[in-house]
């Protein structure tokens, strides 16, 4: 079932419901503003592991949500040549995480920009291979 709305400032939004098993695990990638959002989502408990490339927020994440990430496996992909988001707000995130967190830092080298860095990610054996072990 699909629904659109508008909520009190007049923007509207869609809801999907999908009526899947509560018990369904699944799994979520996020990138640049996106991996912020996709980190979000991750704190209501229904997702199983999360995927965050290029990760771009610079404050420090909430001891709550940190509580509530804390069994939810977290890899987290960045570039050193990303030229949008700075390298360290992700290690800055995954220093900060506890449970099951995975850091993946692509080096300089490969010259993997911003954009890229989640093209690379989503084709890549490994990390398929990290949400299958989930």
């Amino acid at each position: 079932m699909c629904r659109s709305s508008f909520h009190k400032t007049n923007i509207p939004f869609v809801t999907i419901d999908l009526d899947l098993p509560p018990n369904l695990p699944l799994d979520m990638l996020g990138f640049s503003e996106g991996s912020n959002v996709a980190l979000e989502l991750a704190t209501t408990g229904r997702f199983r592991s999360v995927v965050l490339c290029s990760y771009g927020y610079t404050g420090i994440l909430p001891e709550l949500a940190v509580e509530k990430l804390r069994n939810v496996r977290v890899r987290v992909v960045h570039s050193e040549y990303d030229d949008v988001y700075d390298l360290r707000w992700s290690e800055k995130l995954a220093g900060r995480l506890e449970g099951e967190t995975e850091f993946v830092r692509i080096p300089k080298g490969e010259r993997v920009n911003h954009e890229n860095t989640v093209l690379r990610t989503s084709r890549d054996e490994r990390t398929w291979k990290w949400l299958l072990e989930g």
